[in-house]
């Protein structure tokens, strides 16, 4: 090596993300040109390289979420702006006793109880229309045909496309709704008794 030319590869904000050097085995004539040329290709090469870190950064920020979402406890539902359901986890299954096949392409409101759909369903679409986050209870039915109660936390958002999605975190309350069934019966039974003492 007679020569050698080199310059840092920046990032966005400026860092330095990597070298490129360049050696010759004979003495570089025109020193101007070369560093002209070597600072383009640094630049193409820090633009890769950056091109590259993100992408690896996006994998891995998937994978992560991926294992979090199918993983978790609750129920995790995305839905159209008009509530069909485009993702399910796969814990709907034991939950509910539906795979992904019976829920996606229908609509979330198709699993709750009558009695509450009307109003919920209204209440999903003005909320998700004005991008704001919604709270309800509701009963869903599981594919052996009981009732069960969920307590739902459904997050809108607009997508890079511009799509309108939700996202609904619901979790099976059903127990802690027959604890408290049973509590508010026991201090009915309670002030009956005691108003009967009284008599």
């Amino acid at each position: 090596i007679i020569s050698y030319l080199g310059t840092a590869l920046r990032g966005q904000t400026g860092q330095i993300i990597g070298l490129l050097l360049v050696f010759s085995p004979v003495a570089i004539r025109n020193i101007h040109v070369a560093q002209s040329i070597i600072q383009l290709f640094a630049a193409r090469a820090a633009g890769e390289l950056q091109r590259k870190k993100a992408e690896d950064a996006l994998r891995d920020s998937e994978q992560r979420y991926r294992a979090i979402v199918e993983h978790a406890y609750d129920l995790i539902i995305e839905t159209t702006a008009t509530g069909e359901c485009q993702y399910v986890t796969p814990n709907c299954q034991k939950v509910l006793g539906y795979g992904a096949a019976d829920m996606l392409g229908k609509s979330f409101f198709d699993f709750v109880h009558p009695e509450e759909r009307g109003s919920l369903s209204e209440s999903f679409h003005s909320h998700l229309k004005a991008l704001q986050e919604i709270d309800m209870v509701c009963r869903l039915q599981t594919k052996q045909s009981e009732w069960r109660w969920f307590e739902s936390h459904i997050h809108p958002f607009r997508t890079s496309i511009g799509t309108v999605v939700g996202v609904i975190v619901t979790r099976d309350i059903t127990e802690w709704k027959r604890l408290e069934e049973e509590r508010l019966r026991a201090t009915k039974l309670e002030s009956v008794g005691l108003l009967a003492g009284g008599i």
